[in-house]
């Protein structure tokens, strides 16, 4: 069962990794905690599709993956 503790779900949208200096790459996790298996790294600014979105994580599309970023690291378009 996943929570997104104060989140809510929304529309698909369309999201921006937008990564602080000096982190090179996002991963995409197949739960969304850091501690789940990474099945994608993503560079700053690629695109993402957000389905669910939550205060911690949201499930994300990559092209044909889906998975779960941390929240703090996507900008909202």
């Amino acid at each position: 069962y996943l929570s997104f503790s104060g989140g809510s779900i929304i529309q698909p949208t369309v999201g921006i990794i937008n990564l602080p200096t000096g982190m090179f790459w996002l991963n995409l996790y197949s739960f969304p905690t850091e501690s789940s298996q990474s099945i994608g790294q993503y560079y700053n600014g690629t695109a993402v599709k957000i389905t669910d979105y939550g205060t911690t994580w949201c499930r994300v599309e990559v092209g044909s993956l889906s998975g779960y970023m941390q929240t703090k690291y996507l900008r909202v378009q």
